[in-house]
Order: structure tokens, then sequence, then C-alpha cells
């Protein structure tokens, strides 16, 4: 079987948003999540505040020897995220789920495409309600 090249592209909602004292939790929450798919950091996880006016919330990244994740949180309600983790190495959406479940998540949607060439299919998507 071919190499896939994953990246899962999901909008989160969240039962609260994140506050400026949330950046401390979403670093380790990175560190967490690059375990959970039995991935290697890279370049160690930033997360800040952004005060932006529209577009207050939280940032974070982190690099994986495989490529990277990131997200951004936006404070205002709804409440909810834009995240995305792309991987040369495979990974299962499951665990990814579980992850984002911790964030406070109460539904996500998600596409997951194959960044193998340059077509791009879709491999994966839906919604996943907790």
């Amino acid at each position: 079987m071919a190499q896939v090249n994953k990246h899962i592209l999901v909008t989160g909602y969240l039962n609260e948003a994140p506050q400026a004292e949330y950046v401390t939790f979403l670093e380790d929450w990175f560190k967490r999540l690059v375990e959970a798919v039995d991935m290697k950091v890279l370049i160690d996880p930033i997360c800040v505040w952004c005060n932006d006016e529209g577009n207050e919330g939280v940032t974070g990244m982190v690099g994986i020897t495989t490529s990277h994740s990131s997200i951004h949180f936006w404070s205002g309600e709804p409440s909810y995220y834009k995240f995305d983790l792309y991987s040369c190495k495979d990974f299962a959406l499951e665990s990814v789920a579980e992850m984002l479940k911790e964030l406070g998540t109460y539904k996500f949607t998600y596409t997951v495409v194959d960044r193998t060439d340059d077509e791009h299919p879709v491999i994966d998507s839906g919604v996943i309600t907790f």
C-alpha cells in the first residue's frame, strides 16, 4: 500500500470559550497530542493569546518530525476553533478525537485529505459529537 500523507482539518465547538490563562494548558495539550498520535516533537509548542479585535483568542502550534499541528480558538459566541494536523506518518482519527474532547469540545466536523500528490483527494469526512 502506498504511503498516505494525511491532513485533518477540524472545526470544533466548545462548551465555553478559553481565556488568556488557557495558553499554558494548550502548550501541555500539544505535547500530549504528539504522544497520542505516536509522533515526536521537533519544535516545542508555542501558544499565545491574540488581542486583535474580532480575532481574540488563543493560537498555538507544534512542529513534529513528520510536519505540524496548529489551532486557533475564538473567544466569542459560539465558541469554536480551527485545528489541523498534517503528517507523512499515519495517525488514527480516534486518537485525535480523544484529544479534542479534552479541550471541552462537544462536537467537531472534520475532513481528512491525502496530500501525497497534487490532487488532495478526500479520504474521510464527518461529524463527531461527544
